[in-house]
């Protein structure tokens, strides 16, 4: 499994990272779909990868690996949306928008709760 330690980066991405990983107050993350058209002239219009799912993945797994007690909650439209280690299912939770779950009522459902990532 990847982890931060395996990118280059700039050095200020390993004090924030570190600082993130102490803290158990947990994160909330916000984004939007990964992808992006390869192309408009394609006939069929395909997603390539951003690397934004990945980097999000290794975030997770990192802030579960130095929390053992902390929990992650996915919401998302797709249960497809975010895949990880085998050894973290346990500790996550899906909540699925719908026509009756909107994004802001599952926040605001979640949000109190401690040692929580969202």
């Amino acid at each position: 499994m990847l982890r931060f330690s395996d990118f280059s980066h700039l050095p200020e991405v390993d004090r924030v990272l570190a600082d993130l990983l102490r803290d158990p107050s947990g994160l909330t993350v916000v984004t939007g779909p990964d992808g992006r058209p390869v192309s408009d002239m394609t006939p069929t219009h395909h997603f390539l990868p951003s690397g934004r799912q990945t980097i999000f993945r290794i975030l997770i797994s990192e802030l579960l690996d130095a929390h053992p007690k902390m929990r992650c909650v996915i919401i998302a439209k797709d249960r497809d949306v975010f895949h990880t280690a085998r050894r973290f299912r346990h500790r996550l939770e899906f909540i699925q928008v719908n026509s009756t779950m909107t994004y802001e009522a599952a926040l605001a459902e979640v949000a109190p709760r401690s040692n929580t990532l969202v």
